[in-house]
Formats: C-alpha cells, structure tokens, sequence
C-alpha cells in the first residue's frame, strides 16, 4: 500500500527516491553541458568565450560593437564585462548589436578572437527626441561641490539626458555642403541643436533635412552650455532632403565659428547709447555671408525665374503686401536717374522682398550678430573695430559722404568700389554704399535683455504678437551717411512694408 506525503506525491521509500533524483540530477547536467557546448548551437557571454581552445566552435549574441577597423572589429557583452576581437570583413560600426559564429584563435600578439564565419548586425535605434529634448533641465546639479548634473538653461521640467544614445531630426542652419565644421540644426522647436562631427566629416548643406543619432551632450560657449549631440560614425548622420540648389552665384566669404562681441560702450553721453550697448561677448556657428551686396545682376534673375507669381517664395505677411501693393520689381528697377549697372547694388526692396529671393535663391537672410561679426570682429586684435578696415575714420575707404573717389550724386557704387575698406574676413562694401537689412526684430534695448537660451546665434529680439510686420534690423550706413552713421555696431530700424534708395542686402549660408 503507498503512502502519500504531505505534499500528495507517492512515497517511492529512500532508496528509489535517491536514484530518481540522481537520474534527474545528471539529466540536467547532461542537458546544461551539451548545450553550452558552442558547436550544438548555445550562444555564451564573452568571458566564457575566452575559455574555450583554439578551433573551438563559438557563437555570441546580442553583443555590442565597440569599435571596427578593416577586416576586424570588437564587441562586447551588453554589460560590457568582456570584450573580443572578432576577425571578420563585415561591415559595421560602433553601436550595432551583433550575432556571431565562428572558431576560437589567438592572434600573433596573444589576443584571444574569433575567426567569424558568419557576421549579423541590427541597429539599436533609441526613440526619436525632439531637438528640445537634447540635454534636459538641471539634475540634482549644485556647482558649489560639483554634484549632479547640469542642464541647459530654460530647460526646466525637461529630464536631463546628458551621456544617452539619443536620435533626433531637423533642418540645417546654416553652412555649405562639404564644410567640415559643427552646425546647428533645428526641427521647428526653435531650440537649435549643435550636431558635433567627427574629424573628415561634412556639413550637407543649408537647409537640407536630416535625421541623427548620437549621444546627448552639451557644449559651453558665451557663458553658457548649450544642447549638442556627438555624433559616433557618418552613418549617424543621415540625410533625408538634400540643400536646395544654390542660385546665388557671387563670392561668399567663410567666418569661423568662436566668440566675438558686439555693441559697444562709447559714447555714454549719447541718448542712443543704449541701442548699441551694453557691449557684450556672443558665440557664432561657422556661416557663410556674401562678400558683396546683392547686385542688380542676381536679383534681376529671381525676377525673370517669375520670383514675384510664386508665392511659395514668399511669406504670408510678404504675400499679402505683393498683392496689395501690385509690386513685380524693386522700386527704381527701371528708374533711369539712377544709371545703375548689373553690379551695381540692388536697392528699393522690403525685406517681404528680400525673404522671397532669398527662398528662390537656396540662401537666407544674415542675422544682425553674423553682420557685425563679418564687418567688424578682428579674431587677431580679439576686439571689434569701429569699421570695417580699423579704428580710424578715412572717408575715401568707403562710399559714404565726404569721400572724394565717388561723388554723391552718382549715389550708389559698383560692389567692391573700395576694396581698401575690406573688413578682416574680407566683405567688401560694409560701411557705406547702401544699408543692408538684416534677419530679426528690432529692439532698441534688446542688448539689455539677453536671450532665455544666452548669446549663442542670436537671432534678434523676440517681435510682440501684436506687432503684424515686426519691425526689422538694418546694417551700415549708405551713400548718404555721414561718418557718425557707418560704425560697424551702429544700429537701425524701419517697418519691412517701407523701402528706400539707399537700403539693399547681403546674404548669407
């Protein structure tokens, strides 16, 4: 008669019972050797992988590669307790998740690898951030013991992600394609992200869409950090819409990204001071700007393109005011007064007409801060000139009242007139000739309200909601000004409805 335990098993009495668990007991063992034995198939961690013989069959899954060179690449568990040099022409690169099998070997220098015989790769591909995201607030930061983990200011409530593997998109800023230098991108949030490269790497180009993976970082410039992603290999960087085509034809001249300061200090007895002042430090991406004005030559070519009927070119305030006012050309286009050539700057446009071309054009606006820097930053001197070729006035280096090379009554000059009035980068024409409008709201104290985000690309001061057109920046003197009106911090502004015969504009990439 069996007894049943307690548990309601059948008692088999001490001696079969043991013998059972014995058989039990070496099935399992048996079951555990044979399939940790890489040949039946077993995927083992990497340290277990160096244990093994040379010849022995190995498989490993799941394992991250660390780094990759011709004809050999390293992977590690994905704790990353162990790493291995895998022999093997596949192609990868840092970051992939890997499956391989292969033969255990030990290279000439004694270091245990793998001879792959079979190679698979995915990408771990982490969720897709807005460019906002990028950095996140402050963790537990206290700079007084340096604990915790600083964020990007106005970030607050954003979790701070400094260190993670991250994927975003966005629009490039600014830069040419092939410019081997950072850039900005921006995906509409208006928080301009700096994508980091990797030496040999390039920009694509301004306004060309793009998609990047890369680790959260940050980047402190102007006294302030700001969001950046580095990217790890050129296949984090992907590129969804090439630039458009660039229909500017003229020089453009490079300015190096860095600081410079703008504004300035003088005259404290002037009411106007504060419009230029305080003078303070700012930080600006690599960009590109045109060595001349806009001449009559590349503006006359959006007009023949049809630029005014299209108004996909322009803006919706811009659009409204073509129709209204019934405009297809600049005033005095056709103005024979004016004995204008094709090299001659092109003047009597808005900037409604100025953001037109510049959409038709693949280029865009320059900002305020990029034109001061262009026409007066001296990176040897470190300080800003009061113009463009130094601190003294000479009134025959420029096109502008008192100079005895162009009369005013000609008015305006071909671009490059006075090459001896270059600014340091080289732009030919910054102080006088005609007043370049430049991109942003104009504010006459806006230097006494730095940005939330800090004087990193400033794009001029925030336009009050109620204002419909935005009252808008423009730059350098003109054929007219006298010499207290052409300093390279001078400041202007005017409604972009109102045109003149002295304001024309520069471009930039």
């Amino acid at each position: 008669m069996s007894i049943m335990n307690v548990r309601g098993r059948q008692n088999l009495g001490p001696g079969r019972s043991a013998a059972v668990w014995l058989t039990v007991l070496s099935f399992m063992i048996g079951f555990l050797l044979i399939n940790a034995i890489p040949g039946n198939g077993a995927s083992i961690p990497v340290v277990d992988a160096k244990r093994l013989a040379d010849g022995a069959a190995v498989k490993l899954s799941n394992v991250v590669v660390t780094a990759a060179f011709n004809g050999v690449f390293y992977v590690a568990d994905s704790n990353h307790n162990s790493g291995i040099r895998v022999v093997s022409n596949a192609t990868t690169y840092p970051g992939q998740v890997a499956d391989i099998t292969g033969v255990m070997s030990t290279s000439p220098s004694f270091e245990r690898q793998i001879i792959a015989s079979s190679a698979s790769f995915q990408v771990y591909d982490p969720p897709l951030v807005s460019n906002q995201e990028i950095g996140g607030g402050d963790y537990a930061y206290d700079p007084s013991n340096k604990t915790g983990q600083r964020g990007v200011p106005n970030s607050d409530g954003i979790p701070n992600n400094v260190g993670q593997l991250v994927k975003t998109s966005g629009t490039v800023m600014m830069g040419k394609p092939g410019d081997q230098a950072d850039f900005p991108i921006d995906d509409g949030t208006h928080c301009a992200l700096l994508v980091v490269l990797l030496p040999g790497m390039s920009n694509p180009g301004y306004s060309a869409k793009v998609t990047v993976t890369g680790i959260s970082s940050l980047q402190y410039q102007a006294g302030v950090t700001r969001r950046a992603i580095l990217v790890r290999t050129p296949q984090d960087l992907q590129i969804d819409a090439a630039p458009p085509e660039c229909k500017y034809t003229d020089p453009m001249v490079y300015i190096p990204a860095g600081e410079s300061t703008v504004g300035t200090d003088e005259d404290p007895n002037d009411s106007r001071t504060k419009i230029w002042s305080p003078k303070h430090t700012i930080w600006l991406d690599g960009y590109w700007i045109g060595k001349y004005e806009v001449t009559r030559a590349q503006y006359r070519k959006f007009i023949d393109a049809g630029g005014y009927d299209h108004q996909e070119y322009w803006t919706p305030e811009g659009w409204w005011w073509r129709l209204q006012f019934r405009t297809n050309k600049p005033e005095f286009w056709d103005n024979a007064s004016w004995n204008q050539t094709e090299q001659h700057p092109v003047v009597g446009v808005s900037p409604f007409e100025m953001d037109a071309y510049c959409k038709w054009a693949g280029v865009r606006r320059v900002s305020e801060a990029e034109w001061e820097k262009a026409a007066g930053w001296d990176p040897v001197a470190q300080k800003e000139r009061t113009y463009p070729w130094g601190d003294m006035w000479d009134p025959n280096k420029c096109n502008s009242e008192g100079n005895t090379i162009w009369p005013i009554s000609n008015k305006t000059a071909p671009v490059g007139t006075f090459p001896a009035g270059a600014s340091y980068y080289g732009c030919m024409d910054m102080a006088g000739n005609v007043f370049e409008w430049c991109r942003g709201y104009y504010s006459a104290d806006w230097y006494n309200n730095p940005p939330v985000i800090g004087w990193i690309n400033p794009d001029g001061a925030n336009r009050p909601e109620y204002d419909f057109y935005g009252y808008q920046v423009y730059r350098g003197g003109s054929w007219a000004s006298p010499a207290t009106s052409v300093p390279t911090w001078y400041r202007f502004g005017q409604f972009p409805y109102l045109y003149n015969a002295d304001i024309g504009f520069r471009v930039a990439r």
